[in-house]
């Protein structure tokens, strides 16, 4: 903060670079420094004022920040999801289920997925309740896996690139 852009007197703008400093955390010491009497109010309103308009200032360029590294962060999340399948494409093509560096290792993990064809067709016990009417897949696959024949629903054995 600077102390010519705002003609704030020397004591004050160092209370506040202290108080910054402590992450915004105002000791007693500095509470009482900050109480302002009716003699003061118009130093230090004007004071407090023109500190504020830096606070704000810099929240603004923060949220600006923040914007722009929320954009980056989704651009490179795409490109590694982009990449992610490409090789993962290669690979099945080519019936390749490892690859391995000294590096990196690049492989395939079986997982499982509980599939919905057709909700119509499942027990109500497959169903939570809550603003809206959904399949519980925790429940289907666990009927199912109990060994119980449910229309409408199986599962499904996935393979994930897995990177490490």
């Amino acid at each position: 903060m600077s102390s010519s852009l705002y003609n704030i007197s020397n004591e004050l703008r160092q209370l506040f670079n202290s108080i910054n400093d402590n992450d915004g955390e105002v000791t007693q010491e500095q509470e009482a420094a900050l109480a302002i009497t009716q003699n003061q109010l118009e130093g230090k309103g004007v004071s407090y004022a023109l500190v504020i308009r830096e606070c704000d200032s810099r929240v603004s360029a923060i949220d600006s920040e923040i914007e722009r590294l929320t954009k980056l962060k989704t651009q490179q999340q795409n490109l590694s999801k982009k990449l992610k399948q490409n090789i993962s494409d290669a690979m099945k093509e080519f019936g390749v289920e490892k690859i391995e560096s000294a590096i990196i290792k690049l492989s395939f993990r079986s997982s499982k997925e509980t599939v919905i064809e057709d909700e119509t067709k499942l027990p109500e016990s497959c169903f939570t309740v809550k603003t809206t009417r959904t399949v519980s897949k925790t429940e289907v696959k666990k009927l199912i896996d109990e060994g119980q024949v449910l229309e409408g629903a199986y599962i499904r054995e996935n393979k994930s690139l897995q990177i490490k």
